[in-house]
């Protein structure tokens, strides 16, 4: 990590689907972290546990942001409920449309400008680009108010995504929801030629 910190002006950093040892000795270098859950209660409980995990390692919980996807479109969570099981606020939510994904991919071009989860994404992208041009510009201050040569700080991401669900996201289910969505324009045709 160290080698990291002073060779890239910035770097975001995945440790996985869950919080390891590695991970966890990476803490001191880290400037934010952001764990990655959803809403269902087990991933919930595991999420709370890797907060308690990093807490006691002692890094400061204001640098800790929970991000919650996979939120339901019809039926999100409650925000109050959630931060009940987490035991602090979660800093964002992100909209499960697993849909414009798959389109994406498959078609091979960006997800849709107008869609919900590219919105969300986007705002995602600004607020750590923010942070992390707001950690250069304070860096370049404190180094011009210095007598000596400061320490290049760069600042770093960690991204554990807690991955425990009991739902099947296989892609043959995507595939199959993609297979039901093209019968749609068929059936249309078929209705035009009755």
């Amino acid at each position: 990590m160290r080698f990291v910190r002073s060779t890239y002006p910035a770097a975001i950093v995945d440790f996985g689907r869950s919080v390891s040892i590695p991970a966890l000795d990476a803490l001191p270098e880290l400037e934010t972290l952001y764990l990655i859950t959803t809403a269902e209660p087990a991933c919930l409980a595991h999420a709370k546990r890797a907060l308690r995990m990093v807490e006691e390692r002692g890094f400061a919980g204001h640098r800790v942001k929970v991000l919650v996807n996979r939120v339901p479109q019809k039926s999100p969570p409650d925000p109050a409920r959630l931060e009940q099981q987490l035991g602090r606020a979660h800093a964002g939510l992100f909209a499960s449309d697993f849909m414009a994904f798959y389109e994406a991919y498959s078609e091979g071009h960006l997800l849709e400008p107008g869609s919900r989860i590219r919105k969300e994404l986007t705002a995602l992208s600004a607020t750590v680009s923010a942070r992390i041009l707001g950690d250069r510009e304070t860096d370049k201050k404190n180094r011009r108010g210095s007598d000596g040569p400061r320490e290049r700080r760069t600042p770093l991401v960690l991204v554990p995504a807690t991955r425990c669900s009991a739902k099947s996201r296989s892609p043959g289910s995507l595939r199959n929801k993609s297979r039901l969505r093209k019968k749609k324009p068929l059936e249309k045709k078929e209705a035009e030629r009755a």
